[in-house]
């Protein structure tokens, strides 16, 4: 009886691994990761895709990765474009 219940206690441990296994395959499935080089317009910064269609940057790394954008400006720009507002 000692050897089928050590087997059966195997039995779940393996199937334990298998599920977990199997999550961790799925999840990385699902996780999106820029790496590499992206063909970027040096006038305008829009990103051209693999299908080589010329896309806003925020909307390209939005699709491909969980970052969220907030537009505002640096202050080097806020002096050229709002020179009475910004000092």
């Amino acid at each position: 009886m000692g050897a089928w219940a050590d087997t059966l206690v195997d039995v779940f441990i393996l199937s334990g691994f298998a599920v977990t296994i199997h999550q961790i395959v799925q999840q990385q499935r699902q996780i999106k990761v820029l790496e590499g080089m992206l063909p970027i317009c040096s006038f305008c910064k829009r990103i051209r895709d693999q299908d080589g269609q010329w896309r806003r940057m925020e909307s390209f790394i939005s699709e491909w990765s969980s970052a969220r954008f907030s537009h505002t400006f640096c202050e080097q720009c806020g002096k050229v474009h709002y020179p009475g507002l910004v000092d």
